[in-house]
């Protein structure tokens, strides 16, 4: 997923952002009921010739 950042030319210099996706499940048992988030977050911009 292509992502914009304000202020900042991403074609200009070769950056890169960090994405972490993840899933988190809340439980109540007393209830039998659950809730699923699916969470993804974001770190950047970093210059790519460190990764």
């Amino acid at each position: 997923m292509q992502v914009s950042l304000a202020g900042h030319d991403m074609s200009a210099t070769q950056w890169v952002l960090l994405r972490y996706d993840t899933t988190v499940t809340g439980r109540n048992e007393d209830y039998q009921t659950s809730v699923t988030l699916n969470v993804g977050l974001g770190y950047g911009p970093v210059d790519s010739g460190s990764y």
